[in-house]
């Protein structure tokens, strides 16, 4: 009986034990977490854009205050490229036209005779300068006339020399030189005499032979031969000879006649000469001839080029009265009816071609990072909701808008539906990314989403605090790349926690967007 009393109280205490520590465990806070849900994530940007047709054109005149004659077409109408469009009238156009092209003969005419009159004063200056280069040949022509003078008066006075030369008789030295040559002839001359006197003496006496004797008689007249030679010369050099004479005197009269003619000659040079003032002058007035034709040509000229421009300028005027479309499409507007005066740059006529859209979107320069060429894009007309298009980014503009800090970009539809027009707003999606797989949370439940992510998980009853790696996702939601399994226990409201905090876990579950 007391062991079943002690049993019972055992009982007791062990049930009171348990009871104890639930009621401590059921005191913990309780937390909402949540488990990432794996899923295929399409991250996209969102921006506003609006359709506009590729080939489009606004027709427009040139040509100022101009007169419409007629319309040749009406909105609603489609139209080919290079189709009329509109007449302009183009009387007006037409008369200064043909003004413009007798300004153009007339002005050529002028060109040519100035042309004649510039090419005749060259001419003139040409002859001008020959004249006066002959002139300077003159110069030399006198200076060497009187280089001829004075050579032919020096040859007379050595003429005038040569004849009182020859006068006179032949020069002492010669003289001198032929005396000498006779005393010396003479003395050896009685030399000889004695030298044969001695040989007939010695001969008659038998001391000599004949031979030496006929040797010394070859020898006296040998002497006596050159002592008369002697005597001759001598002779002749004492008494000039008549011929001489005559020879002296013709050459005195050849250079006295050369000399005359050389001062004729040097006096007309002189005269010549003296004309290169007049030649000097000609050619200054043929060179300011010259000038004021060439100007006159230039100016000619210019005169032409603008009569040119002038006609050209009249001629694409005339050509511009009647207005083509540039573009194969729809008329969308029409802005002018026939008798209407209508102004350069105002708009006409508009042309679409509706079959040839694009769309054009602002995306923010932050987000340029995002986009790429190439990139898909999911499009929803506002005033066509239901309607769904697909496009890719085609082109992005190489600058951005400085003031409301945005880049253009144009997108390439895959395909324009018929009820798609120009200048509706559209809803544009970029795709900037495909996750297949991905874990996502709500990114309420990420602490510095933008820098440096973390998340509260509980583990075994613990706060504690993880580094996760996230992207951007869609519907509120971000992807976790690094740092999250599929068990893990992330805290929904993470600043309603502190870690290292003991709470009791509430597994929500999350809805898939």
């Amino acid at each position: 009986m007391a062991r079943f009393r002690w049993g019972a109280v055992l009982i007791i205490v062990v049930v009171a034990g348990v009871a104890l520590i639930s009621k401590r465990q059921s005191a913990l806070p309780v937390v909402d977490v949540l488990q990432p849900v794996t899923r295929n994530v399409i991250r996209t940007l969102a921006v506003t854009g609006q359709v506009e047709a590729i080939s489009s054109a606004n027709i427009s005149t040139q040509i100022n205050g101009i007169l419409v004659k007629r319309v040749l077409v009406d909105k609603g109408n489609r139209v080919k490229k290079g189709q009329p469009l509109i007449e302009l009238d183009d009387r007006e156009l037409q008369a200064l036209t043909a003004k413009s092209a007798a300004q153009v003969k007339q002005t050529e005419a002028s060109l040519l005779r100035a042309k004649a009159q510039m090419e005749g004063s060259g001419r003139s200056v040409s002859l001008a300068n020959e004249a006066l280069t002959d002139s300077l040949d003159l110069k030399n022509q006198r200076d060497n006339m009187a280089t001829n003078v004075k050579t032919a008066k020096e040859r007379v006075a050595q003429s005038r020399e040569a004849l009182a030369r020859t006068r006179e008789g032949a020069k002492r030295q010669a003289v001198r030189s032929a005396g000498a040559n006779l005393r010396r002839a003479e003395s050896q001359l009685r030399f000889q005499v004695l030298a044969l006197n001695r040989a007939e003496s010695l001969f008659r006496q038998g001391a000599i032979s004949q031979e030496a004797r006929d040797l010394a008689r070859t020898n006296h007249e040998i002497a006596l031969e050159a002592v008369n030679s002697a005597r001759e010369d001598m002779s002749q050099l004492s008494e000039p000879r008549t011929e001489d004479v005559r020879q002296a005197e013709a050459v005195l009269r050849e250079a006295e006649a050369t000399v005359q003619g050389a001062e004729t000659m040097l006096s007309n040079s002189e005269k010549a000469y003296r004309n290169r003032t007049n030649l000097r002058l000609n050619l200054s007035v043929s060179q300011t001839e010259r000038s004021v034709n060439r100007a006159a040509y230039l100016n000619a000229q210019a005169d032409l080029q603008r009569a040119y421009a002038d006609a050209e300028q009249t001629k694409a005027q005339l050509s511009r009265t009647i207005l083509f479309s540039p573009v194969e499409g729809v008329v969308t507007d029409r802005q002018v009816e026939p008798g209407e005066t209508v102004s350069s740059g105002k708009t006409l006529l508009s042309i679409v071609e509706p079959r040839n859209l694009r769309v054009r979107a602002d995306v923010d320069e932050t987000n340029l990072k995002d986009i790429a060429l190439g990139q898909e894009a999911l499009l929803r007309p506002d005033a066509l909701p239901d309607l769904k298009i697909r496009a890719k980014i085609d082109e992005i503009m190489p600058s951005a808008n400085i003031e409301r800090g945005t880049v253009e970009v144009r997108l390439k539809l895959n395909e324009a539906p018929d009820k798609l027009l120009p200048h509706l707003t559209i809803d544009v999606n970029i795709i900037t990314g495909v996750y297949d797989k991905a874990r996502t949370i709500p990114r309420a439940s990420v602490l510095n989403p933008d820098a440096n992510p973390t998340v509260f998980v509980v583990e075994s009853g613990v706060v504690k605090l993880k580094t996760i790696q996230i992207t951007g996702g869609d519907a509120g939601q971000v992807v976790a790349l690094k740092g999250l399994s599929e068990s893990d226990k992330v805290v929904v409201n993470p600043r309603a926690v502190k870690e290292g905090a003991k709470v009791e876990p509430r597994l929500t579950p999350q809805e898939k967007p």
